[in-house]
């Protein structure tokens, strides 16, 4: 959990597959899906699209692409560059 996130409320609870290296990967009441570097505890991208609250999100096996779920029932994916 990273627990002193300044905008994420209470934490982050992450399962595996929302972890790459030092960066989780949330989504959230505010229909996106941030990207924060558990070291620092900051957001450093967020990503938009989703008309509802994001319930779901998972790297990819090789951590090149994200996705993510929404109560709007859509799955988006994102192509991650660099993290």
């Amino acid at each position: 959990m990273v627990s002193g996130c300044r905008d994420c409320g209470d934490g982050i609870d992450a399962d595996s597959d929302a972890l790459i290296g030092d960066c989780v990967v949330s989504g959230g009441e505010d229909k996106t899906v941030k990207l924060w570097r558990i070291s620092t505890e900051e957001c450093f991208l967020t990503l938009t699209g989703h008309k509802e609250e994001v319930h779901s999100v998972a790297f990819s096996p090789d951590g090149s692409h994200i996705a993510s779920g929404s109560l709007d029932k859509t799955i988006r994916t994102y192509r991650v560059t660099s993290v």
